[in-house]
Parts: structure tokens; sequence; C-alpha cells
């Protein structure tokens, strides 16, 4: 789980974005965030510090109801 955006940066090379990776910031360009529309990988679109509490919570809870 990720909390800021720079933070993804590793993340996006790990998951197959490594040739993309100089466009962030750029036009048309990889996202700075996570985001569910550029990666089978991203389980959320997040901006913001401090998402990923609530984030992770959510999902927490939706698993222990699946059980």
């Amino acid at each position: 789980m990720w909390d800021i955006g720079h933070q993804t940066y590793p993340y996006k090379i790990l998951t197959g974005r490594f040739n993309k990776i100089y466009t962030i910031r750029k036009i048309d360009g990889l996202n700075t965030f996570t985001c569910r529309e550029e990666s089978e990988f991203d389980v959320f679109t997040v901006g913001h510090f401090s998402t990923s509490i609530s984030a992770v919570l959510g999902m927490v809870i939706f698993f222990k109801r699946e059980k």
C-alpha cells in the first residue's frame, strides 16, 4: 500500500511501466499516483497523503465480510 504519490514510482517500474516512467508529469504520460485506468495492478486511484489509511481499512472490512 502506497501512502503518497512519489512512493509509487518504483512500484510502477516493477509492474511493467519502466519504459514509460520518463513520461510522468507529461501530457498523456503516466499518472503521478496510482491510477486504476493505467494498470490492472493499481487497486484504486489516489493522490493525497493518508488516503491509504482509509483505503486499507475499507479493504480489511470488505475481506473480513467475504469470509
